[in-house]
């Protein structure tokens, strides 16, 4: 299951904001849907929504749409999604513990023995943090204190998530990170859902993504 922009993970499409479905192949640039590989896909997925294997609503449904079927009160009804987080398909912290129940599925391995995975670096590249000639000296120095700190694991916190004590707090003891090799940084406060829409965090627009960023394992179990 997925919603229509999920979609974009395995059948990618071109964008004013980027062009995806370009590669560079022996020095030449090729365009992707045109290949025999990329049809192979398609058919691929084909196969699986005859056999009913994908929910008819992915193709038309957003995010709300396939929340509410992750939310479902009856039963659990959704056993995968693609989705860049679990809270995007499932309210974390519910009483019957189905956030918990998702993992991550590593790359699949095609029939020739091929797997691809996209990587993203931590930052965006380019003129994202600017400081015209107009700004005086004591402008410039509090804008510069002010990005110090939000690439510090207490802004980051505080960027994506909001207030300590609020929206998250600091781990008790006996929390486990989601990998247990790593000691717990923080664990997210889930918000109370009859509760009007918080203002205090950007979510995923948070400026930075830490490779540090460890939650504690009652937040969710997928990263």
């Amino acid at each position: 299951m997925t919603s229509k922009e999920g979609w974009r993970a395995f059948v990618r499409r071109a964008s004013e904001a980027t062009v995806p479905t370009l590669a560079l192949n022996n020095g030449k640039v090729q365009f992707q849907p045109m290949q025999e590989k990329w049809r192979e896909g398609l058919r691929y997925v084909a196969s699986l929504y005859k056999e009913g294997l994908i929910d008819p609503g992915a193709f038309i449904q957003n995010r709300d749409a396939l929340k509410a079927k992750g939310d479902n009160a009856d039963a659990v009804i959704v056993g995968a999604a693609t989705m860049l987080h679990p809270a995007i398909l499932v309210t974390l912290g519910q009483k019957d513990k189905r956030d918990e129940d998702y993992d991550a599925v590593p790359p699949l391995t095609g029939p020739d023995g091929v797997a691809y995975t996209s990587y993203r670096p931590a930052s965006t590249p380019g003129a994202t943090f600017v400081l015209t000639n107009k700004a005086t000296e004591q402008d410039q120095i509090a804008a510069i204190k002010m990005l110090d700190y939000i690439f510090t694991d207490g802004g980051h916190l505080q960027g994506e998530f909001g207030k300590e004590g609020v929206n998250w707090k600091k781990p008790d003891s006996g929390d486990v990170a989601l990998n247990k090799d790593l000691k717990p940084l923080f664990k997210v406060i889930p918000a109370d859902p009859d509760a009007p829409p918080s203002n205090t965090g950007t979510s995923g627009s948070a400026p930075t993504w830490p490779a540090r960023r460890r939650p504690c394992r009652p937040t969710s179990r997928t990263t």
